[in-house]
Parts: C-alpha cells; sequence; structure tokens
C-alpha cells in the first residue's frame, strides 16, 4: 500500500514540475541522468554496424545485430562541414592573381556573411578551406598540391565552352565544386546579368533606339578561326549592309580602345551579329550582354539552343537566326525591321523595366555563404571532363548554308 501512494506523488510531482527540471535538479544534486542517445538499443554489447562510402559520405545501410534489420541512417547523423560564423574561411586562389589578400573584398561588397579570407600564397594553399582553380586563368597540369583532408573543398572556374581541356582526367574526383556559365554548376558564374530598376528608377518611356543610326549590322571580333561562324556572317554579307570591326578588318579596333568602339557601334548600327565560335549549351558571352544589350543593338543570336536564349534574355529583344532558313531570308526580315521605327523600338521594349548589368566579377558572397553554410553536402565529380563535355555541344548548322 505505501509502494502505491510513493508511486503516486512521484507521478504527481512529475507532472506538476515536469520530467527535465527533475533532470536538473539531479544534476544538482550531482547525479548524472542517462539521456535516450536516438540510436536503436541493442541486446548485445555489438555496436551499429555503418557502411559509409568516406568519398561521398553515402550510407549505404544499418544493421541490428540483434534482430537482423535494416534500416537507413539519416544524413545528418554524419555532416563533413560544420557551420561557424565566428571561424574565417581561407580561400586560397591558385596563380598569379592581383587579388588583395585578406577579407577586404567581402566587406566591400557588403556580403550577408564576411567571415572569409582570401590567399594566394601557395604555402597557405594546403590549409585552406577551399582551393580555387582555374581563376581567370587555365587549371594547372596536376593538382599544385596534394589534399589535406576530405574537408577541404576543391573548386574549378572554367570560363570558356567546352573544347579540349587534356589536364581535365588527372582532376577526377578530387573537385568538389564548379564555377561556370552553366545553371548546372554548384555556382553559376554568368558573363552578365538582367537586372530590375527600382520603381522610382522604372522609365516609363523609352527613346527611339532606331534615330540616328543609319548602319545596319556591326559584328566586333578578332577571332577568324571559327569556320561557320565566318561563312554566316559572309554570305549574310550579301543581302545586306554589314561591317566587320577588328583586326585584320578594314575598320580596326585596339582592345584598349574596345569601349570607344562600342559607342560609335551603338551610335550608328542597328543590329549587332553576335555569334558564338561554338554552338554549346548556355554558352552566352559578352558578345550577347555587353555587346548588344548594353550597347543598344539588337542582338542576331548563334550559339546556344533557342530553349537557352528563351531561359535567359527578356522576351522579343532578340533574333535567333536559326528561326530563318537561310542568311537571306534573315537579311529580308532585318530589311523590314529597319524600314520600321515602331518595329524595330519593340525589340527595346524590355528597357521600361529591365537593364543589364556587366557584371563578371566573382561570386565571392556565394562562395563565402556556401563555405559557411550548416547543410552543406559533399560531392565529388568522378569524371569532371565527362560531366563538362558529356552533350555539352552540337555541330554547326550548315543546313542554314544549303550545306549538311
Amino acid at each position: 500500500m505505501k509502494e502505491k501512494r510513493l508511486l503516486y506523488v512521484l507521478v504527481l510531482i512529475v507532472s506538476v514540475i515536469g520530467l527535465s527540471n527533475i533532470y536538473v535538479m539531479l544534476g544538482l544534486l550531482g547525479c548524472k541522468p542517462t539521456y535516450y542517445s536516438g540510436e536503436p538499443r541493442h541486446t548485445t554489447d555489438t555496436r551499429m554496424k555503418v557502411d559509409i562510402n568516406m568519398r561521398d559520405l553515402t550510407v549505404k545501410k544499418t544493421e541490428t545485430p540483434a534482430q537482423g534489420e535494416t534500416a537507413i541512417l539519416r544524413e545528418k547523423v554524419f555532416n563533413t562541414f560544420k557551420n561557424d560564423s565566428r571561424s574565417s574561411k581561407l580561400i586560397y586562389v591558385h596563380g598569379r592573381h592581383l587579388l588583395k589578400q585578406g577579407d577586404d573584398i567581402f566587406h566591400k561588397l557588403h556580403c550577408p556573411i564576411r567571415s572569409c579570407s582570401v590567399t594566394t600564397q601557395v604555402d597557405q594553399g594546403p590549409g585552406a578551406d577551399l582551393v580555387l582553380l582555374g581563376f581567370f586563368s587555365v587549371v594547372p597540369k596536376n593538382p599544385p598540391f596534394p589534399r589535406k583532408s576530405r574537408d577541404q573543398i576543391w573548386a574549378i572556374q572554367i570560363l570558356e565552352a567546352p573544347s579540349h581541356e587534356p589536364y581535365f582526367d588527372n582532376y577526377n574526383g578530387l573537385v568538389n565544386w564548379t564555377m561556370t556559365y552553366r545553371s548546372d554548376s554548384t555556382i553559376q558564374f554568368p558573363y552578365f546579368k538582367f537586372k530590375y530598376y527600382a520603381e522610382p528608377e522604372m522609365r516609363q518611356k523609352v527613346p527611339n533606339f532606331a534615330a540616328g543610326k543609319s548602319k545596319k549590322v556591326a559584328w566586333l571580333t578578332s577571332n577568324l578561326n571559327a569556320k561557320f561562324r565566318n561563312k554566316y556572317f559572309k554570305e549574310l554579307s550579301k543581302y545586306i549592309q554589314t561591317d566587320r570591326i577588328g583586326r585584320k578588318s578594314v575598320i580596326e579596333c585596339p582592345y584598349e580602345d574596345m569601349y570607344d568602339c562600342l559607342d560609335k557601334l551603338k551610335r550608328n548600327y542597328k543590329f549587332y551579329f553576335a555569334a558564338e565560335n561554338l554552338f554549346c549549351n548556355e554558352y552566352m558571352t559578352e558578345k550577347v550582354g555587353r555587346n548588344s544589350y548594353k550597347y543598344e543593338m539588337i542582338p542576331i543570336l548563334l550559339g546556344a539552343r533557342k530553349e537557352d536564349y528563351e531561359k535567359r534574355l527578356p522576351p522579343n529583344s532578340y533574333i535567333f537566326a536559326e528561326d530563318f532558313k537561310s542568311p537571306e531570308h534573315l537579311a529580308e526580315y532585318l530589311h523590314k525591321l529597319d524600314k520600321n521605327d515602331t518595329m524595330y523600338n519593340e525589340y527595346f521594349n524590355y528597357r521600361k523595366t529591365i537593364f543589364v548589368e556587366e557584371e563578371f566579377s566573382p561570386p565571392w558572397c556565394e562562395i563565402c555563404r556556401r563555405l559557411h553554410e550548416e547543410d552543406a553536402k559533399p560531392f565529388w565529380y568522378d569524371d569532371i571532363k565527362g560531366w563538362w563535355r558529356k552533350d555539352a555541344c552540337r555541330s554547326a548548322p550548315y543546313h542554314l548554308l544549303g550545306k549538311s
């Protein structure tokens, strides 16, 4: 009878002050209560066997020896990257660069998370939290040093379209992050961005972009190795007035005078031949963002797929050359726009709300944020060359020139 009364009193105490407070009281008295860890209970001392791939950190299965059952272990049980906003993350940038050392760049950009620091000192590379290769340069033939640990992140920045990367095979299983213009990269690094005007700055009326422009198609280039692009422009020149500006051209433009040349094109030409040297998915360079949109000429696009342009560019703001059967058919349409200012200006309607920002600078804020990300998941590119090149490009559309 006394035992029942004692049990009743204990239940009453727990219900009034709570179980957690009892733990606190026991702690003050020097007792060490046992907390439930959440791990499976076993009838033997044999611990749970966990089959973890230490490279990609995938958990295959767990077994309880007593019951022989199989269960999936939660991913968060094993998390390599720990979030500690109080500790600074060191970023090693490989190669010769004029980057300012330290954390200034993160403060100047007003990054939400600024506890990161940049170094180009090779001796600091092995101890860095992030090793960044190919930073506005060529990826070295071999890794500059061995990986410190599986916690260290290795990243590759790629600016050009897939062509010939002889050294990528040496980085299989080493690269964790990719920084390219493609949307399937870890961090997308485009050549340009579009932004919306803030409401007070929003343009209510756009000017007549055809005013004062007496010439038709301009093309600023110094690369004459892209055969299809050259042939297409040459064929187009038979049916409409065109000018090629640059090296070995009638109209020259030294690199140091690039922006002066673009200013002249903006005032005189209605269309810009924004053709890339390769036909690769999502590949859009300064030819599109800077030369065409920023300098207010309608871009004639060749290179990426039509769906890529539709995703990235303002609607009804460009001319996709592959929509026309031939350069001759394209020229006919350009003549129509040239004679009708209203039709021509419809291609600039986006200017009421959108402007292009030529922001070809590293995404430092995103890099720092990811380094501190609590739920960052490790990832390895087992075949970095395959990822970069497989189904990434297509053959030039020679059928537009009457050839198969």
